[in-house]
């Protein structure tokens, strides 16, 4: 099991599974990346877009979404 990353403010869970659907689907079939490293890179894309309005503003770009994992996870990169 892959566990979700802890948020501080939510605000909007609307495109929640659409974004860590592409971002699952980015890393695993673009980036080659495992399965358990695919799903935390999407669960961090998903544990962004949910502290912003907005379906499609809401979602975090590429940068966001390394800039986060390397605050949570040490070794992620």
């Amino acid at each position: 099991m892959i566990p979700a990353y802890p948020i501080e403010n939510l605000v909007d869970t609307t495109g929640a599974g659409d974004t860590f659907n592409g971002a699952f689907s980015l890393a695993y079939w673009m980036k080659s990346w495992d399965l358990e490293k695919s799903c935390s890179f999407a669960n961090a894309a998903a544990s962004l877009k949910i502290q912003k309005l907005g379906a499609r503003t809401g979602m975090p770009n590429n940068q966001e979404i390394y800039d986060f994992l390397k605050e949570k996870e040490d070794n992620f990169f």
